[in-house]
């Protein structure tokens, strides 16, 4: 009985061990391959653009830029970096040569991102903006990111 009890005390410990390793590798691992894997495979973080407030300036949410070089695609994610849950957000991609209408968007009553939103386009440049609505705060802001 007692060398039963052992191996058994032995399998938990060893269970418990690798549920340890597993749950300090996810726990490590997982925020910047969630951050990056939004788009999809083969996408690489080229940027991020601010979305702010006016005065006082209080940046609300970034506006993360991804390209994927075998596609020519680009992505782009509007990310609440409050802490508080968003009530309105919203996330718009385009070509430089285009009209905002001619572009991709996501918009509505995301709490955490708003977003992915996809491009083709094999030129080393394209434009993004969003905007943030936060109970009485709101933002907005865009640019045109390079590789």
């Amino acid at each position: 009985m007692i060398i039963g009890n052992a191996l058994a005390w032995r399998r938990i410990a060893a269970g418990l061990a690798a549920a340890s390793l597993v749950t300090a590798g996810l726990v490590l691992g997982s925020a910047p391959a969630q951050a990056d894997g939004v788009c999809g495979p083969n996408f690489n973080f080229v940027g991020s653009v601010p979305v702010d407030t006016e005065a006082p300036r209080m940046t609300l949410s970034e506006i993360n830029v991804h390209y994927n070089p075998g596609q020519n695609k680009w992505c782009a994610v509007n990310r609440n970096i409050t802490g508080n849950d968003a009530d309105h957000m919203s996330v718009s991609i385009k070509r430089p040569n285009e009209d905002w209408a001619q572009g991709n968007s996501d918009s509505g009553p995301f709490k955490e991102y708003a977003g992915p939103v996809y491009r083709i386009w094999a030129n080393s440049c394209i434009d993004v903006r969003g905007s943030t609505i936060i109970g009485n705060k709101s933002g907005s802001g865009g640019d045109r990111v390079c590789r």
